[in-house]
């Protein structure tokens, strides 16, 4: 991946929009609707935006992601982006994509809810 940014916290990794919208399957058009939608998110780095493959990981949920993005409400991008990709106590250590491959979806909302909270 040639634009991908490899970022410290749980392998997660940014890559532009072909590259995110091949991850998909999509057309890049069909990003901003998904974008829009609050289906996924980007960060934005030195004028770039980059999608958190997270979202384009079959392993996860998509519908289990937005709920998460929801919960973390009106918080910047880039920290909604370190929130799932670092360990977080109330989860053991885990980071909340850890944890939503093992089927906790409501300690990773509770995560969120106090997160947001700040």
């Amino acid at each position: 991946m040639s634009n991908a940014e490899d970022m410290p916290g749980g392998g997660s990794q940014l890559v532009d929009a072909v590259e995110f919208a091949e991850a998909l399957g999509c057309p890049v058009e069909g990003i901003a609707k998904l974008v829009s939608a609050g289906s996924v998110f980007f960060v934005e780095r030195d004028g770039v935006q980059l999608y958190p493959t997270f979202f384009a990981d079959s392993t996860l949920r998509r519908r289990q992601l937005r709920a998460v993005v929801k919960t973390l409400g009106n918080w910047d991008n880039f920290t909604k982006w370190r929130f799932f990709v670092s360990g977080k106590g109330s989860l053991g250590g885990l980071t909340p994509l850890e944890a939503l491959r093992q089927g906790r979806l409501l300690q990773v909302m509770r995560t969120a809810e106090g997160f947001a909270k700040r």
